[in-house]
Parts: C-alpha cells; structure tokens; sequence
C-alpha cells in the first residue's frame, strides 16, 4: 500500500494548479478555479484517512 504524507494543503493547490492550469475547460474561469481548489483538497483528505487507518490497523495487530 502507498502511504501519503501529508502535505502543506496550498502545496496541493499549486500542484493541482500546475497539471489542470494547462488543460481547456469548458466554462468559467472561477470554475476551473474551485476545481484546482477541491483537487488539494481531495488530496488533502486522502492523507487524512491513510492515517486514521494506519492507526486502525496498529490497534488489529496481533503481537507475535
């Protein structure tokens, strides 16, 4: 399994920012704009969650 560290949330943002700025999308700019938003943040809860079940999978562990 690839663990995520956790990353600066405007990080993913410009990241986010860097490989969807260069593509057309149809519509607003303040659209593409809350996409690259929520792209760091899906990213951003990711991380979140691969801790939690880290933790949840240390407290199953059966000692040998």
């Amino acid at each position: 399994m690839d663990w995520f560290s956790k990353w600066p949330k405007d990080a993913l943002i410009a990241v986010s920012s860097h490989f969807l700025g260069q593509y057309h999308i149809v519509g607003e700019d303040e659209t593409k704009r809350q996409l690259i938003e929520m792209m760091g943040s899906v990213q951003d809860g990711v991380a979140d969650n691969c801790v939690t079940y880290f933790q949840r999978l240390l407290t199953r562990a059966v000692p040998v």
